[in-house]
């Protein structure tokens, strides 16, 4: 096609618009009565299709189907019945049955050529049934072609990761579930909303697969997937955290220097002393009220377990100084009991060192002997 002009072989040929060549087509077929057998060589994986889409395009889908019972596709019917032949196409058919050559393609002589073929071979009736299907079988493998061909294109990262293989995204996209569908599934049950959506019975069969291999793959794919957005996540959260200008820090008030919070040192953990989440803060909380909010602000117990930490409920909030005592910042750590000596937070090192020279007990009133880590707000003196 040139424009509306058709070629054959290179020359412009008479044609008619789709419309007006499927409307007497369909005239052509209501004169047969309403159960015509319509006739074709490898219809059921191609020209059914192309035949569907021209139809519903020029809405003569539902008059079609009014005239129309089932097909036959020779070309399963000839390896039906001869089975075992080098080639199946109709110009070979032709060659081997008629001993003769035709202008393939040519709409007219293909028709021509395939009912000569037909003809003259007498069909086993097993044979005649195995090559035929419905109309409604033939709609509903339309149909799913429809489906598969709009939901593969999102499974295609599974296949390319090698989740799952080709043929299995195929079977997953004709079941009319797509990326989005199986990511649903896994965030309502994981890796049982992953087996429930794709093991349902669907009459004697699963919708897709019962196979625990290919289910749990899935699975680990999209938990890996979510376990990278709450890194994301987490990475954008302590850089905002950490925009805090030179000019702001320099700001900082001389009165929060003589801050001094009380921290022991880390028992051994599978991380570090310190989840790497610093950020200032210009003041500490002052009271329970006050610290249970920044705690939840802060989000220990979720970052850890991100960073999968041994013992994630562990880490806590803390608000103390840093090494050079010049500002507060904010960082989770374990809680610990301390006993009246101050310690400061190293961003270098990455953990709480020791400042045994600050004595806590010198404060006036002094501090308690023994409290916890995380609850330097009950020694007024130190927030100050």
């Amino acid at each position: 096609m040139r424009g509306s002009q058709m070629f054959h072989r290179g020359k412009p040929v008479h044609s008619s618009n789709l419309s007006s060549a499927l409307e007497s087509f369909v005239e052509f077929i209501s004169r047969q009565g309403k159960c015509a057998i319509l006739s074709g060589h490898n219809i059921k994986s191609y020209d059914c299709h192309v035949l569907f889409n021209a139809l519903e395009a020029v809405g003569k889908m539902d008059t079609f189907k009014d005239h129309v019972a089932g097909f036959v596709d020779t070309k399963l019917l000839f390896r039906s019945q001869f089975p075992g032949l080098p080639s199946y196409s109709q110009q070979a058919l032709v060659s081997s049955f008629l001993h003769c050559d035709y202008a393939a393609h040519d709409a007219l002589q293909d028709v021509v050529f395939l009912q000569r073929l037909v003809r003259l071979v007498n069909f086993d009736e097993h044979n005649r049934l195995k090559a035929s299907f419905s109309l409604p079988c033939a709609t509903f493998s339309h149909e799913s072609l429809r489906v598969t061909a709009h939901n593969l294109p999102s499974l295609q990262g599974l296949v390319n990761e090698k989740i799952i293989t080709k043929c299995m995204g195929r079977k997953i996209a004709a079941s009319d579930l797509n990326y989005a569908a199986l990511k649903l599934a896994f965030s309502r049950g994981e890796e049982e909303g992953i087996r429930q959506v794709l093991s349902e019975e669907c009459g004697s069969r699963p919708r897709v697969t019962k196979s625990s291999k290919i289910i749990h793959s899935i699975a680990e794919h999209f938990r890996r997937e979510k376990n990278a957005s709450l890194r994301r996540h987490l990475v954008d959260s302590v850089h905002q955290m950490y925009l805090v200008s030179a000019k702001d820090l320099h700001n900082t008030s001389p009165q929060l220097h003589k801050s001094k919070a009380l921290i022991g040192t880390s028992s051994s953990m599978k991380c570090a002393e310190s989840i790497p989440t610093i950020s200032t803060v210009s003041r500490c909380p002052s009271n329970a009220t006050e610290w249970e909010i920044a705690a939840k602000r802060k989000g220990c117990n979720v970052l850890a377990r991100i960073q999968n930490c041994t013992h994630a409920n562990k880490f806590v909030y803390h608000c103390v100084l840093n090494e050079e005592a010049t500002m507060l910042v904010e960082v989770c750590a374990p809680t610990f009991f301390l006993a009246g000596y101050c310690s400061r937070y190293s961003e270098i090192d990455g953990k709480f060192i020791n400042k045994p020279d600050l004595d806590c007990t010198v404060f006036d009133p002094p501090c308690p002997n023994r409290f916890s880590s995380n609850e330097s707000y009950k020694c007024k003196e130190l927030m100050v």
